[in-house]
């Protein structure tokens, strides 16, 4: 995207006037300053791990910092903290906690990937509880080896038994 030729798709992703699920991944340290604040808006959604958080944010209390820079910017910013859940900052009220689902982790590759499909999913949905349906998702694939194999209802519904019941998926 920020290589040859990514002038083309940085336009086109700006131009977008639906919401944005925006997850930089690793690659966050190489994205120029000046293109996330042109994504900044009440219709973007940052997602950030624990250390894109750190990277963006710097140190200190990442809720702290994450809700003063969702307030700043305008949009709403997700922490993924692993273990620790994730937080909802939205850019004009307080974060909210959204529990974890802990499993013993056993391959943490594409965890973020599995989170972000579980947001969009539960986003698309509808869904007030959105990043709950991602935390099941992302805790479902890092309890197994390789990240080939995402979890079905049945699957989600078997890992976590005790969970509140999500509502009724369109195709579900």
């Amino acid at each position: 995207m920020f290589g040859t030729g990514g002038a083309a798709l940085r336009a086109w992703v700006l131009a977008q006037p639906q919401q944005k699920l925006i997850d930089f991944g690793p690659r966050l340290s190489g994205i120029p300053p000046g293109f996330i604040t042109a994504l900044f808006g009440s219709r973007t959604l940052l997602t950030l791990n624990r250390g894109e958080a750190r990277h963006l944010l710097g140190e200190g209390d990442i809720i702290a910092l994450a809700q003063h820079y969702a307030a700043r910017s305008g949009l709403t910013l997700i922490c993924r903290l692993d273990k620790d859940g994730a937080w909802i900052c939205p850019p004009d009220a307080e974060p909210q906690a959204v529990a974890p689902y802990p499993v013993t982790v056993v391959d943490s590759i594409g965890a973020g990937d599995a989170h972000c499909s579980g947001l969009l999913a539960g986003l698309s949905a509808g869904w007030t509880q959105a990043v709950d349906l991602a935390n099941r998702v992302a805790a479902c694939m890092v309890s197994v080896q390789g990240s080939s194999q995402p979890p079905d209802w049945k699957t989600l519904d078997e890992h976590f038994p005790d969970a509140a019941p999500l509502p009724a998926f369109p195709m579900r």
